[in-house]
């Protein structure tokens, strides 16, 4: 675990009480601080890798890919089983940072910071 980050806690709690004003008398009394588990395109990378056989990934989505888990298992499952998917996995490859084909985001490379 890292350490707290004492300008995001007051990022965050500006634009918390911006919305919630209630909560302007609360205070943070603890936190917790870890790997942010993200690709550079901000988009997870699924499918195999390439180079060793039978090895498939699903990794990078961070928060929005626990969001995300539930269709990318399925469909990595099918591609695994069956060698295709009713979702095309392609866009999410692995191999687009190698070949300079991140995806677009809406992130920004920012995240949920912007």
């Amino acid at each position: 675990a890292g350490t707290n980050d004492p300008d995001f806690i007051e990022d965050v709690s500006r634009r918390l009480c911006r919305r919630f004003p209630a909560l302007e008398e609360a205070r943070v009394v603890r936190g917790w601080a870890g790997v942010y588990a993200i690709t550079p395109d901000w988009n997870p990378a699924v499918g195999p890798i390439p180079e060793i056989a039978g090895l498939y990934i699903a990794a990078g989505g961070s928060g929005h890919g626990f969001k995300l888990g539930l269709g990318i298992g399925e469909a990595l499952a099918q591609v695994i089983l069956t060698g295709k998917s009713d979702i095309d996995l392609w866009p999410l490859r692995f191999t687009r940072f190698r070949e300079g084909s991140p995806l677009p985001s809406s992130y920004k490379g920012g995240g949920n910071r912007a």
